[in-house]
């Protein structure tokens, strides 16, 4: 009876001290052990002034500002729960663990839904993340970009850069492409080969596969495994018995063009040229003296007529004929052997026309093609010809007079 008692004062005395608005105090109270231990009583205060006998732990909600804030009192001082800032603040904690702001290093632009970090440039930012200094990431999944906007571009010039000229992800295409001016100028694909398409400006040297950078005059060569500075004055294949080779020996300014290991060609420092023999004639700009046994096969038409442009000095074969021809003064000279036959002879007074009585009229055969010459009586130096060309209609020799007359010359 007496231990109920006890419990109830005990209880009533709790309850009237928890109770109370501005004061706090500590208090004695018995556990469920029995054991007296000491509590304290924290209040909480809505006030626009401090509690005037605060105890470790009060709650003050300060209404003397907007928004109201709440603060607990903390080692004899009455700490900010609450805390603002500027529009966009970003919150860390301070040195003491308190939050704290530092927008010129970390902010958020809310208008906009841009996070700023480290300071601020002038440009035109329009990034959702935009970041005032180095970076450090471990990697970077990007898209792909285009020519005219790349994936990795530049605040000052954003169709300059780097982009993956595929449709689907990069690794569908694995090409890399550099763009400038939003015009791509590089690629490489995927089998590393490098695509330039614009004029190649090298301002340092070329390296060869030997780590040889070469010295003037000499030309960069392809081997079997690389390539391979070599020297200007010969071009040649795999095994050397084929090549180009500029002065052989020293300063003698002649080109040779070899195959097979022999000499075939010579251009000599006059410009004389030598087809089979090594000693060009010093009168003739092309020799074809040759101990080879090889003849000079000229070019082939089936008439010399078929030369649209003739110029004196021109030289060939006509198949029609088997006749050489050589143009000049004018006119096709040929210069071949030709086989006469069936040699035919006609006055023009035997076939009582008067038109022909000043003609005599000379049909025969060359090379098996007919011709008839018609002579002037009264000027030996004219003389007209007539032939299959400009009488496709008389296919064979003409036998008589009146074939002969009735010609086209």
């Amino acid at each position: 009876m007496f231990s109920k008692e006890i419990l109830k004062f005990l209880l009533f005395t709790f309850s009237a001290i928890f109770v109370q608005i501005s004061y706090a105090q500590e208090i004695r109270v018995i556990d469920n052990k029995g054991t007296l231990k000491t509590a304290i009583n924290n209040s909480v205060t809505s006030s626009a002034i401090a509690p005037t006998t605060p105890l470790e732990g009060d709650i003050w909600y300060d209404t003397s500002t907007s928004p109201t804030l709440i603060k607990v009192y903390n080692d004899g001082n009455w700490v900010n729960l609450s805390h603002t800032g500027t529009t966009g603040s970003v919150f860390f904690a301070d040195t003491n663990g308190s939050p704290t702001e530092n927008n010129s290093q970390l902010f958020y632009d809310k208008a906009n839904t841009r996070l700023f970090v480290g300071p601020r440039s002038t440009n035109d930012i329009n990034n959702e993340l935009n970041v005032g200094g180095s970076t450090r990431t471990s990697g970077l999944n990007n898209s792909n970009g285009t020519a005219g906007t790349p994936s990795y571009r530049f605040t000052s010039d954003k169709n300059t850069g780097m982009f993956s000229p595929t449709s689907s992800p990069a690794s569908a295409g694995d090409l890399l492409a550099f763009t400038t001016g939003g015009t791509e100028a590089l690629r490489i694909d995927d089998t590393q080969q490098v695509n330039i398409y614009k004029n190649l400006s090298v301002v340092g040297s070329y390296i060869d596969s030997g780590g040889d950078s070469g010295i003037a005059g000499q030309v960069l060569s392809s081997t079997a495994t690389g390539t391979k500075w070599d020297a200007v004055n010969t071009l040649q294949d795999a095994d050397g018995d084929t090549s180009i080779n500029v002065e052989k020996n020293t300063d003698e300014d002649i080109i040779r063009f070899n195959t097979n290991g022999t000499e075939r060609i010579q251009i000599n420092n006059n410009g004389n040229v030598s087809i089979g023999n090594t000693s060009p004639n010093s009168e003739a700009i092309l020799d074809l003296t040759n101990t080879q046994k090889m003849a000079l096969l000229l070019s082939t038409e089936t008439t010399p007529t078929e030369i649209a442009t003739p110029t004196d000095g021109m030289l060939l074969y006509a198949s029609n004929n088997k006749n050489a021809y050589l143009r000049g003064d004018d006119a096709w000279k040929p210069i071949a052997f030709n086989s006469v036959t069936n040699e035919l002879i006609f006055d023009g007074d035997d076939d009582g026309i008067a038109t022909n009585d000043n003609y005599r009229y000379v049909s025969l055969v060359v090379n098996n093609k007919w011709k008839v010459i018609r002579y002037d009586k009264t000027d030996v130096n004219v003389e007209d010809i007539a032939t299959i060309d400009n009488n496709p209609g008389q296919t064979t020799q003409p036998l008589t007079l009146a074939d002969c007359t009735a010609l086209i010359f």
